[in-house]
C-alpha cells in the first residue's frame, strides 16, 4: 500500500514538473520560464496600454526599432514590476537547429536557440496557442539580438519564421534574464517591523 502511494506521489510530481515550465509572477503579470531562467511579461503586447512615456507606438503596438529600445528604457526608468532589467529578447548566432543558413544570419524556421524560437518551438507558444499569454499577435517581434547588415532579428510568433528585420514596424515584447519571485522588502518596511519588536521587547520588561 504505501509502495502505490509513493509511486502515485511520484507520478503527481513528475506531472507537475512537466506542465510547470511557465510560473505566474507578480500576480500573473510575467511568467517565469524554469527551462530558461527567464521572465516574460504576460502581455505580449503590453505598448499598447502602456507606453511608458514613449511616443511613436502605433495603435495596434507596432513600432520602430529605435521606439522599441526607447520603450523598453522607459520600462526600465519605471522600474516595472520591481526592477530595471527588461530588455528585448535576444537571437543565437549561429543556430545550426534553424532551417536556413548564410554568412550573416541564422534563420527561417525550427530555430531553438533564440528566446522565442525557444517558446515556440520547444513550449508550443505561438499566436494560436499562448498559454499563459495575452495579446500575442500574429505580426513579428524584435529581437534584440544584432545582424552584421546592421538591423536586428525578428521573430514571427504565427508560422515561427525567424529572419532579419525589413524596413516595417513590428512589436516589442519584454523579457529579463532570472525569476523576480523574490522581491526584496523595502527598507521602510524593515524599519517599522524592528520599531514594533522593539517596542515589545519594552512591554515585556515594563510589565515584568
Amino acid at each position: 500500500m504505501q509502495r502505490i502511494l509513493l509511486g502515485t506521489v511520484l507520478l503527481v510530481l513528475a506531472c507537475s514538473s512537466a506542465n510547470a515550465a511557465l510560473v505566474s509572477r507578480a500576480g500573473g503579470l510575467a511568467y517565469y520560464d524554469t527551462d530558461t531562467n527567464l521572465t516574460w511579461i504576460a502581455d505580449a503586447n503590453l505598448a499598447v496600454t502602456n507606453n511608458f512615456g514613449v511616443a511613436g507606438i502605433g495603435v495596434d503596438g507596432t513600432m520602430s526599432f529605435a521606439t522599441a529600445n526607447a520603450w523598453i528604457g522607459g520600462m526600465n526608468t519605471a522600474n516595472y514590476l520591481g526592477t530595471n532589467d527588461w530588455r528585448l529578447p535576444t537571437t543565437l548566432y549561429p543556430d545550426p537547429s534553424c532551417s536556413v543558413q548564410t554568412p550573416n544570419i541564422s534563420g527561417g524556421s525550427g530555430c531553438t536557440g533564440s528566446e522565442m524560437g525557444h517558446l515556440f518551438n520547444l513550449e508550443g507558444i505561438t499566436s494560436s496557442a499562448p498559454g499563459p499569454f495575452s495579446n500575442l499577435g500574429g505580426t513579428a517581434y524584435y529581437s534584440g539580438t544584432a545582424i552584421p547588415m546592421g538591423t536586428s532579428y525578428f521573430f514571427e510568433m504565427t508560422s515561427g519564421f525567424q529572419a532579419g528585420i525589413a524596413n516595417v514596424d513590428l512589436r516589442a515584447w519584454a523579457v529579463r534574464s532570472g525569476d523576480i519571485a523574490a522581491v526584496p522588502v523595502p527598507p521602510a518596511v524593515w524599519l517599522f517591523g524592528s520599531a514594533l519588536g522593539l517596542m515589545g521587547v519594552v512591554r515585556r520588561k515594563i510589565s515584568s
